[in-house]
């Protein structure tokens, strides 16, 4: 026989002697004894165990706090100094900002200087002087030999009535 069998069979010979009420009366009861919170027996004083996990611990703390700590304050000691070290000697903000502003008034007199430069110079008048500034302001190395012989062209024209 199976089990569940052998429990229906073990219920019929119960009701049959004892009575239906009987048996939920007791089944009841003993899903309440079974489901019903119990006290729990508090623990007086530290199981060995809990000291030995709580020494244990202790332990761990104190190595991480000389061993690990100190070390690591000292590199964020390091880190800091030299990063005011940048901040205040290799990229001053007073510095560079000045440094920005002298750029921006060198960029604008450079332009002014340049937009200068540009206008025309032409003042000479007479022909041989425009001849002589226009050789020299022409800025072409290829007129070298034409400087060598603006003399002589000068004094043609000088002759020229």
């Amino acid at each position: 026989m199976r089990m569940g069998e052998k429990l229906k069979e073990l219920v019929r010979k119960a009701s049959t002697v004892v009575g239906w009420r009987t048996i939920s009366t007791v089944a009841v009861l003993t899903a309440c004894v079974a489901f019903a919170p119990l006290r729990a027996r508090g623990q007086f004083g530290l199981d060995p165990c809990c000291a030995i996990i709580s020494t244990g611990l202790n332990t761990i703390s104190g190595l991480l706090k000389n061993v690990v700590a100190k070390p690591l304050a000292s590199i964020q000691q390091i880190q800091q100094q030299t990063a005011n070290f940048e901040q205040q000697v290799i990229y001053p903000v007073s510095a560079i900002t000045s440094a920005q502003a002298l750029a921006g008034q060198l960029h604008t007199q450079l332009s002014k200087l340049s937009q200068f430069y540009r206008l025309p110079t032409h003042s000479a008048t007479l022909q041989a002087l425009q001849l002589i500034e226009q050789v020299l302001l022409s800025h072409d190395f290829c007129n070298h030999e034409r400087v060598r012989l603006l003399p002589h062209e000068i004094k043609a024209c000088h002759l020229l009535p």
